[in-house]
């Protein structure tokens, strides 16, 4: 075993240009320390015996899914005889990773992700489609990795949107490409925002009508400029939702006997669709909540006499559902992205047969155009 965990001095820039060829051919970029550890010719058993780290700690590092103290960062660096600084270069200044935004706790659960040339840590968020396993846990200012194995950053894609189906998409991401999706449910501008800010990989947005079909590329256009591209993801049905119980039946009847709205913020098309709807915003009285789900369940437990939504969060018992208008809704990216094998992978699925087939069963959505381009 001594013979085997022997170590020879080696040049890891020369190791690493000398993969230069297998990473812009599409393979993942491997850690360095991948690298240097299998150029000494040593598993990862051998190297976490002779650094004292759980192996399950040293493949979370070397997969980007967790982020190494100090401590554990310099003790890697001496058991392969190499500069701390080199065996985590390029890695965002050093062995630290950026939070997408402080989190408000000391102790929060995060995912890890590549957006662009950097790595972000995400906190995690409670939604309503679902949450995958967590890369790891923060605490007192320290990553601590999770056994549970999970895809590498470099297969993390992070939308921001507010679709409701968003977990059709996160499953079949997983089961034909192995791609993780992480959805942040934010709507309208605010997904756009974080967008704009390089937080995500792509944004939500379904301000398109059939009476005004550019207006996705319009609010695109306005707000960041040219050199984008709008993925259709769906069209769906949105609407006035409201109890059954209340003897209501049309749209007026609904506007001239709700007073307490659940409302959603300024800047979603939701919230744009309910000001057409009555003659000021000003006059709107209620609360507002995150989602299409809370707005339809807010109405359902009696805590809000009406909203807007979209038709797939209306089916529940008690509550009732009027058409307002159709929406386009579009994914939107950066056009240097569209050789992207995570963008890629995106478009293939939602152009699929049997994707189309899935959405066109959903309650309000329809299949229409799912997978088609539109440069901005």
């Amino acid at each position: 075993m001594k013979s085997m965990m022997s170590k020879r001095k080696i040049d890891v820039d020369q190791i690493l240009s000398n993969t230069a060829n297998i990473m812009s051919s599409g393979s993942e970029n491997p850690h360095p320390i991948v690298v240097v550890r299998e150029s000494l010719g040593w598993s990862q058993a051998m190297l976490a015996a002779r650094t004292g780290i759980p192996r399950s700690t040293l493949s979370a590092i070397e997969t980007e899914r967790a982020v190494p103290s100090v401590k554990v960062a310099l003790n890697l660096a001496q058991a392969l005889d190499q500069p701390v600084e080199r065996l985590f270069r390029d890695r965002n200044s050093g062995f630290d990773w950026t939070w997408a935004w402080q989190p408000v706790a000391r102790s929060v659960r995060y995912y890890a992700a590549r957006i662009g040339d950097q790595r972000l840590l995400f906190p995690v968020e409670s939604l309503a489609q679902g949450i995958h396993p967590h890369d790891g846990i923060w605490q007192e200012g320290e990553a601590v990795p999770t056994p549970v194995e999970t895809p590498s950053t470099n297969r993390t894609l992070v939308v921001a949107c507010c679709d409701p189906a968003a977990g059709l998409l996160m499953t079949e991401m997983a089961r034909t490409a192995e791609i993780r999706l992480i959805v942040l449910e934010r709507g309208g501008l605010e997904a756009l925002r974080l967008f704009k800010q390089g937080l995500v990989h792509a944004a939500g947005l379904h301000f398109s009508t059939p009476e005004n079909p550019d207006r996705n590329e319009q609010i695109v256009r306005r707000e960041m400029g040219t050199g984008f591209v709008l993925l259709r993801t769906a069209v769906w049905e949105q609407g006035l939702v409201f109890p059954s119980a209340s003897g209501q039946h049309t749209v007026d009847q609904v506007l001239r006997a709700s007073r307490n709205w659940a409302l959603r913020e300024s800047g979603s098309a939701a919230r744009e669709c309910l000001d057409e709807l009555v003659s000021t915003s000003s006059s709107l009285s209620g609360r507002i909540v995150s989602s299409h789900a809370a707005v339809a369940l807010s109405v359902q437990a009696g805590w809000a006499d009406a909203g807007i939504c979209v038709r797939l969060c209306a089916e529940k018992p008690g509550i009732d559902f009027r058409t307002i208008r159709q929406e386009a809704f579009d994914l939107c990216y950066r056009e240097r992205d569209s050789r992207d094998p995570l963008i890629d992978s995106l478009i293939r699925l939602l152009r699929s047969d049997t994707h189309r087939h899935r959405i066109a069963e959903l309650p309000g959505y329809h299949s229409e155009g799912v997978g088609e381009l539109m440069a901005v």
